[in-house]
C-alpha cells in the first residue's frame, strides 16, 4: 500500500459521492440502502418487494448478492483511480 495513513472515513465518503455516477439508478437506489443507510438485505429485500429464495431466507439474495458484487469492482476502480 502506497500511503498507510489512508483516512477511510474520507474515502468511503469519496465513494458514496462518486457511486451514483457510475451505477443506473436501480443499483444507486440498492447502494445507497446498504451502504449509506446501513440497511441489512433482508430489509432491502423486503423494500424491492423481492420475496424468499428457496435456498435463502434473504428476499432477492442472488439479485442483491450480484449487486453487492458489482459495487465492490465499481469501488475499487474509484480507489484505483484516485490513487488511494
Amino acid at each position: 500500500m502506497a500511503n498507510e495513513n489512508i483516512d477511510i472515513d474520507r474515502v468511503k465518503s469519496i465513494i458514496d459521492d462518486e457511486m451514483p455516477n457510475r451505477l443506473n439508478a436501480f443499483e444507486a437506489k440498492v447502494y445507497k440502502m446498504l451502504y449509506v443507510d446501513n440497511m441489512d438485505e433482508i430489509e432491502v429485500g423486503k423494500k424491492l418487494k423481492y420475496k424468499p429464495c428457496k435456498n435463502s431466507e434473504t428476499p432477492g439474495y442472488q439479485m442483491i448478492r450480484a449487486l453487492k458484487k458489482k459495487f465492490v469492482s465499481v469501488s475499487k476502480d474509484i480507489i484505483r483511480e484516485r490513487g488511494f
